[in-house]
């Protein structure tokens, strides 16, 4: 994990929306078309979420994503059951390292407003500074960085672990997501203290592991299962670093914890958004002038501690 290798490309993607004033039956139909159209914009995934505004029912969002091209992720017969008025589609961009398919848009959420999807395409605004500062380390100090920022948000799982027992939610394995998540997390750090090489066998264990157990935010309607789905989908990025080294990876941990801001402060705060991100981004530069310094694990963690992303009312 000694060398230095920078990542040429950054996520991007197409974005096609579609408005009616009246419900259509056709509308998914013309999104196939109009997505097969900017297919040249993403080849990784593709996906839409339809709605009807127009009518009071509760379950009238519907999602549809998955890997690939249009025309294997939709059929164009499926698409005829789907009713609505608005369509909002993405298609995301082969990023050089791939991703989670957790990650593939629309994401979906909750808001005070009631059930909301999203879909974005383009560059947190300090991702470049970002990616500047790690191209002048080791991968072994990006690997410390990126732990460093999912260690930030891992408490958030803890929280998750609450929401299911208290909603009596049977989780996929027996032992809680947070002490798992934990002992990976702290495994990570240890495995770059020591400086030991993961065994690819080991790697795609623990990639399995997680892909199992991140929470499908379309499922709850509390916002900390984006939270954790941010959380886990980080830690996973720290393996998919270590199994290629692609710097990709870790900008993703630094985004994930902005994204987790950004969904946190949205409804509430949304005139000092910019605010916060700025304030998150020195934590994330002062992190990187500290491992720069050669700062041991122990203090960083401190650190982490000390500057993790709260859910503030």
């Amino acid at each position: 994990m000694a060398s230095v290798k920078s990542a040429d490309k950054i996520e991007e993607g197409g974005i096609f929306a579609l408005y009616s004033k009246k419900l259509r039956l056709d509308l998914a139909g013309l999104a196939y078309y109009g997505m097969y159209a900017l297919q040249h914009r993403g080849q990784e995934s593709a996906g839409f979420s339809i709605t009807d505004t127009l009518t009071d029912n509760e379950t009238r969002m519907k999602t549809v994503k998955g890997k690939g091209l249009v025309a294997d992720v939709f059929s164009l017969e499926d698409l005829q059951s789907y009713v609505g008025n608005i369509l909002i589609g993405h298609l995301k961009y082969a990023t050089e390292g791939g991703a989670s398919a957790h990650s593939y848009q629309p994401l979906r959420g909750e808001s005070l407003m009631g059930k909301v999807s999203i879909v974005h395409n383009g560059n947190l605004i300090n991702t470049e500074k970002v990616k500047k500062e790690l191209d002048n380390l080791t991968n072994t100090q990006r690997l410390l960085f990126g732990a460093c920022c999912i260690d930030r948000i891992l408490h958030f799982i803890e929280d998750f672990d609450k929401f299911l027992e208290e909603n009596h939610i049977k989780r996929v394995t027996k032992e809680p997501y947070f002490s798992l998540c934990t002992e990976l997390l702290d495994r990570m750090f240890l495995y770059i203290s020591i400086n030991k090489e993961i065994s690819p066998d080991k790697i795609k264990k623990t990639l399995n592991i997680l892909n199992e157990i991140i929470p499908d935010t379309e499922n709850f309607s509390d916002n900390v299962a984006i939270f954790t789905q941010n959380a886990m989908i980080g830690l996973s990025y720290l393996y998919d670093f270590v199994n290629n080294n692609e710097l990709i990876f870790i900008i993703n941990c630094s985004d994930k914890v902005i994204e987790t801001i950004d969904i946190m402060y949205y409804e509430t705060d949304y005139e000092q958004l910019d605010m916060y991100y700025e304030e998150d981004y020195k934590i994330q530069f002062n992190c990187i002038e500290m491992i720069k310094t050669g700062k041991d694990i122990a203090k960083l963690r401190k650190y982490n501690q000390l500057t993790r992303v709260n859910n503030k009312p």
